[in-house]
């Protein structure tokens, strides 16, 4: 594919990642000649400088155009539509790094069973492995499991719920039994979720703090406290060995990278001015949501590398959510804002691929294979991923405090009032609508298998279906 450099200099690198070895530069407006990319599209192979050497390039550093139908190009397509643009770097071969360079270490997904992300994993995707089917039965829970009531949304790793409570204690309930396995004295309260890497709790706590726990059975120990620049706004984030967490509000806003050996090697990002919802990660990409939304390499030690920002884009009022591969792009990015508009998003040039006006600001955000599903309003939406039209709706009757949750073929959302609803992720029919707790579900539960977990004032409630 050929293709036309941006307007400055561009460093460009021996593999597909700013960890491996620049190996030159790319003037401005350069004619460049691409072969090939990384499978999710965040870095494209050109050809070529230094005496014939190939190159890695971010897809955001140059502008593809003026290209052919690629070879085994489908015949009567209309090229007016974006999946069949023959510029789009989809249509390129995937190319592996160089065989003599060093593996870049290889994101995994949340072990079986694990919720242990604010949407479940690095993407934000809210898409589980599996969850109950109904009917859902109330398995335990309906003693008081803590003085005063959960504040913090619930987090699974291996046997523990864990989740904070106003009085100050952070509690591990069993999975199986509901029986307390421990119990951690904060002496101080959290509203954020805990979130889970390597059989590590991180639980950032007021006071501009952040705990990390190691479950030893029948108690906690301590592994470190770390001292943050300002209070948590978001739950902790992680790719390979590094922390990313956002801290402040308003012009104190920031995002904060640690690594996890030693946290107080670190960098901030201090661009946004409100606070940052969840960020996304992608690959090697950062997805920072705040008053804008910007894209940034993860490798804040090399330098600050802002990949692209989307200026259509303001006030994100719900955690974008990546999803790799893309139904259009190699990858791509959801996201809502104060407008009430959804927007889909080239995630790894910004590129605008559709806007749906959505109405009200959605809330939360998931994604499944085809479909986007859209929460905020008392409502659910699904969206077709490829063109951004409106599949379904339907009236929720209460605001969500938990989900939408979406696996291939179902959907499940937990609302304030108490209520848990499965639907058919393709019609949005109701399939369950019976379990319904004591009293109102004030943050968020988590989902395991074929268990979900709900807290309702100082008790959390294990409701188990049929494994999916």
């Amino acid at each position: 594919m050929q293709a036309t450099s941006r307007a400055v200099n561009t460093t460009v690198f021996i593999g597909p990642s700013t960890y491996y070895t620049a190996t030159g530069m790319l003037t401005p407006n350069s004619v460049v000649r691409l072969r090939g990319r990384t499978t999710s599209g965040d870095w494209l192979l050109g050809c070529c400088i230094n005496d014939n050497q190939t190159y890695w390039v971010r897809p955001a550093y140059v502008t593809i155009a003026g290209n052919p139908n690629p070879p085994g190009f489908p015949a009567n397509v209309d090229t007016s539509q974006p999946q069949w643009n023959p510029n789009n770097p989809r249509w390129l071969p995937v190319f592996p790094p160089d065989s003599l360079l060093i593996p870049r270490p290889t994101p995994t997904l949340p072990p079986l069973g694990d919720y242990p992300l604010a949407r479940y994993d690095r993407g934000n995707t809210g898409r589980v492995p599996a969850f109950p089917r109904p009917p859902l039965q109330s398995s335990w829970g309906g003693l008081s499991q803590a003085a005063q009531e959960f504040v913090s949304p619930l987090a699974v790793l291996g046997p523990n719920v864990v989740a904070s409570s106003q009085d100050g204690q952070i509690y591990s309930i069993n999975r199986d039994s509901g029986t307390q396995r421990w119990r951690f004295n904060l002496g101080t309260t959290t509203n954020v979720a805990p979130a889970g890497q390597d059989n590590l709790l991180y639980i950032p706590y007021s006071g501009n703090k952040m705990v990390i726990l190691q479950d030893a059975g029948d108690r906690a120990n301590v592994i470190s406290t770390v001292d943050l620049p300002g209070a948590a706004s978001t739950s902790p984030t992680f790719l390979n060995d590094v922390i990313f967490l956002g801290v402040g509000d308003g012009d104190t806003s920031q995002l904060i990278a640690m690594r996890r050996e030693n946290p107080a090697d670190r960098r901030v990002f201090d661009e946004p001015t409100s606070r940052l919802l969840q960020p996304a990660i992608g690959q090697e990409t950062l997805y920072v949501p705040a008053n804008r939304l910007w894209a940034l390499d993860t490798n804040l030690w090399r330098e600050t590398e802002l990949l692209w920002t989307q200026s259509d884009l303001s006030n994100l009022t719900a955690a974008p959510v990546y999803v790799t591969p893309g139904v259009i792009r190699n990858s791509e990015i959801y996201a809502a804002d104060q407008s009430g508009n959804i927007y889909a998003l080239d995630a790894n040039t910004g590129e605008r691929i559709w806007v749906h006006p959505f109405g009200t600001p959605a809330t939360s955000l998931a994604a499944n294979d085809g479909y986007l599903y859209a929460a905020g309003g008392g409502m659910l939406r699904a969206l077709s991923r490829l063109s951004g039209q409106a599949v379904w709706s339907q009236q929720t009757g209460g605001a969500l405090t938990g989900g939408p949750w979406v696996t291939d073929d179902r959907i499940l959302v937990a609302l304030q009032g108490g209520a848990i609803f499965i639907y058919d992720a393709l019609t949005g029919t109701v399939i369950d609508s019976s379990a319904v707790l004591p009293g109102p579900i004030n943050v968020a539960p988590a989902v395991s298998q074929e268990w979900l977990f709900a807290p309702s004032g100082n008790t959390i409630f294990g409701y188990r279906g049929q494994l999916q």
